[in-house]
């Protein structure tokens, strides 16, 4: 499944003293989002995690510092650009088959004994 999520989500309301005239709110005006593409098999494992950001730089893509990142990487997580925003597009899914899911039937395949050419659905 794929689902859009705001890198910074804010709420509808917000909370001040009665009759005070100016109300702050944090991040407000902060609209980007990133997609991020999750599966699981039938016996309850978690793939890989794609998440599909908009912009066509490294800079529009999770930092290498950042917090918990060489945690995503050793989790197989991958980062990729969308067509023209963050949403999934042919190419982000054709990359997302590739990179996550043969190599867990392949893993699959090695681990359970199964014959060349096994079925599987997606």
């Amino acid at each position: 499944d794929q689902t859009g999520l705001s890198l910074f989500p804010t709420g509808k309301h917000t909370y001040e003293k009665k009759g005070a005239k100016d109300v702050s709110v944090a991040g407000h005006d902060e609209k980007r989002q990133t997609t991020v593409v999750t599966a699981s098999s039938m016996s309850g494992n978690m793939l890989p995690f794609q998440s599909i950001w908009g912009g066509l730089t490294a800079q529009s893509l999770p930092s290498t510092r950042a917090a918990r990142h060489d945690e995503a990487d050793s989790l197989s997580f991958t980062y990729r650009h969308g067509d023209k925003c963050h949403w999934s597009s042919q190419d982000t899914m054709k990359a997302w088959v590739l990179q996550t899911l043969i190599p867990y039937l392949k893993r699959m395949q090695e681990k359970n004994n199964l014959p060349a050419g096994f079925k599987s659905l997606l």
